[in-house]
């Protein structure tokens, strides 16, 4: 069943198109196509299959690391930081670091997506959910040297599924 966005959701997220904060994801410009791409991504399974399918479109692989709310967990600011009684951010910087051996690359796509059961649980709005993927995404380059991260949204809104990026200069 297609999850159907709130009209006063789906206004936030046009707004933030408009305003260029949201932007068509256009991959080469974003990874070259001949780069492995490392996902942190939410595990809903829903979600996880469009958002995947949509990234090969120009991501040559992509390696998928998933936790429940994805790029969320790598946010300093994330609610449940150290509540999981060890700390799942720092397990997913661990995961990466790796990975990135593994796949000898650095491009890494953080993606959050809405709606989403965790981000609903803590009743972060999307602007809160674009924040602290940014947020995250300064946190996994303050880590790791020579790391391109690329933050990116999905949302679904019945039949109609985006990806975007999210331009963080815009955001502020």
């Amino acid at each position: 069943m297609a999850t159907k966005l709130r009209t006063e959701d789906y206004r936030v997220i046009e707004a933030f198109r408009r305003d260029g904060v949201l932007r068509r994801v256009y991959g080469p410009k974003l990874v070259p196509r001949s780069e492995n791409l490392i996902l942190i991504s939410c595990a809903d399974g829903h979600q996880l299959p469009d958002i995947i399918e949509h990234l090969g479109n120009f991501a040559f692989c992509r390696h998928t690391l998933t936790v429940h709310g994805g790029a969320l967990r790598l946010s300093r600011n994330f609610p449940e930081n150290g509540n999981a009684g060890y700390p799942v951010g720092e397990f997913l910087l661990h995961q990466i670091e790796e990975a990135r051996g593994l796949k000898k690359t650095n491009a890494l796509g953080l993606i959050s997506h809405y709606p989403c059961a965790i981000a609903t649980r803590h009743s972060l709005d999307i602007p809160t959910v674009l924040a602290m993927t940014i947020d995250a995404k300064v946190r996994v380059q303050e880590a790791m040297s020579g790391v391109k991260v690329v933050p990116l949204f999905h949302y679904c809104d019945g039949d109609r599924r985006r990806t975007m990026f999210i331009n963080a200069k815009r955001l502020r």
